[in-house]
């Protein structure tokens, strides 16, 4: 595709030293430039993309997007805008072919429950026969698939596999919507007439997330407001729901509560699962928790809405999905085992307090917290493990350049009793520890990571599984 194309389409630019060329690719890594792509210079609160122009330059990029014209440079085709992330997210758009609008692109955001929510969904769709790309925390999966670290990866990923998507004729997007991906237009461009909140929690705020509560809050209702959003099915039990779907034509309530359009009732956790009532349809659920029979409704009422039937047509097909990663249950010997993605104070309350309801003996907490952002997650953490936990192990997160011992100090030091805690910085070895000291009929929870199969230590990105490691002790 031809820069004068690309250029003629977008919004906010002007260019310098313009030169027209055909264009191969867009990104905002440098690294990743391939000969002929546009380099696109995001200033984020660590890095100043604008620093590796040069690099981009000598990787082949044949043009530059920057924000500040203090940046400019003698090379060709330096393109100013006033917007780089909106910028990037239209350029990937149209070299892809705006995929987008030819999918039925469907947006879950909240701070917790995104991920299982879209696999019921696209399990539904899969039992339809309909084609589907679901994009989010575990990857890219159905008609295409692929991996990436984070939950909304940015547009130079999306796109071009919105396009694959769409050339294997797919007919429907699940996307799930970080906060961070919102704020940073990552999904400019992308419009979803159907949009699932899951709820929110005081999470992700710090210098190098959001700012404030009000700012995450804002980011979450951004795909309400400015995606075209026609159905929200929201969390009826959440303060928030009515904030953010507010001006949205069609509004569906799924929770506890009795005026909800979509109302929970008899639930009860059993062995292996849980069954309830939505409104007078019963349900069995492979996975436990009332959290899960929430993310369970929000998909069941999306999947009528996008199929036209009714919420009973599809309860055969939800009853036995399991989501790697979310209440994932082993045996080690006689103790259970269980590995789950928890991890923020409300996930934690409710994962624990499940697995104390569940099995009725001592808890044993594995787990450690993400370095560089999120730094009053720890005191949170610490603080939840230790009154609903009999004992906790403390290892490495995904710590990226921050060292691995001040994140777990960080955390030790909030337990007012240290008796409860210790540290084991090596994850495998802390996950062995705590099985080790199990008692037949005690509960190990292995938390923070679920399924994810890498880990970020000292800013590297490496191999690595809770799973794996929890079979291999099998």
């Amino acid at each position: 595709m031809k820069l004068s194309h690309i250029l003629k389409n977008l919004k906010d630019v002007r260019v310098e030293n313009f030169i027209d060329v055909e264009v191969s690719c867009v990104t905002p890594d440098s690294r990743k430039i391939l000969p002929g792509g546009i380099f696109v210079a995001i200033r984020g609160k660590r890095e100043d993309g604008s620093r590796y122009i040069h690099d981009a330059y000598l990787h082949g990029a044949v043009a530059f997007v920057l924000e500040k014209t203090s940046c400019r440079t003698h090379y060709n085709n330096v393109i100013i805008s006033k917007n780089a992330r909106k910028t990037l997210a239209e350029m990937c758009s149209l070299i892809a072919q705006n995929p987008q609008r030819e999918l039925e692109c469907i947006g879950i955001t909240g701070t917790k429950g995104k991920t299982t929510t879209a696999a019921f969904l696209s399990g539904i769709l899969s039992f339809e026969n309909n084609k589907y790309i679901s994009i989010g925390t575990n990857g890219a999966y159905g008609i295409c698939t692929d991996t990436f670290p984070n939950t909304t990866p940015d547009p130079s990923v999306i796109f071009p596999l919105m396009k694959r998507a769409k050339e294997l004729c797919a007919r429907f997007a699940v996307l799930e919507l970080s906060s961070q991906a919102l704020a940073d237009y990552r999904v400019f461009g992308i419009n979803t007439p159907t949009a699932i909140f899951t709820g929110i929690g005081h999470d992700h705020i710090d210098r190098f997330e959001h700012n404030t509560f009000r700012d995450y809050l804002n980011a979450k209702k951004s795909l309400f407001s400015e995606h075209e959003v026609e159905n929200a099915i929201v969390n009826a039990d959440d303060e928030y729901s009515d904030y953010i779907a507010f001006g949205v034509k069609n509004i569906i309530k799924c929770g506890e509560k009795k005026n909800s359009d979509f109302c929970i009732t008899e639930f009860k956790n059993k062995e292996g699962g849980c069954d309830f009532f939505l409104n007078s349809t019963k349900i069995s659920l492979a996975m436990p928790g009332l959290f899960n029979a929430k993310n369970a409704s929000y998909a069941l009422v999306a999947a009528s809405l996008l199929l036209n039937k009714c919420i009973k047509d599809f309860v055969g097909y939800i009853s036995n999905i399991r989501v790697p990663g979310r209440y994932e249950h082993f045996f080690v010997g006689k103790v259970h085992v269980v590995v789950d993605y928890a991890h923020n104070e409300d996930s934690f309350r409710s994962v624990i307090s499940l697995a104390k309801e569940l099995y009725g003996r001592r808890i044993i907490c594995v787990f450690g917290s993400v370095g560089e952002r999120s730094i009053s997650r720890r005191k949170a953490l610490a603080l939840v493990s230790e009154r609903l936990a009999d004992f906790s192990v403390i290892t490495a997160d995904d710590s990226g350049s921050e060292d691995v011992n001040k994140i777990c100090n960080d955390i030790y030091l909030n337990f007012t009793d240290k008796r409860k805690a210790k540290i084991i910085t090596d994850r495998e070895s802390a996950i062995e520890y705590a099985i080790s000291i199990a008692c037949p009929g005690d509960c190990v929870l292995v938390l923070g990571k679920g399924a994810e199969p890498y880990r970020n230590l000292s800013g590297k990105i490496l191999p690595y599984s809770d799973i794996y490691t929890v079979k291999s002790l099998v």
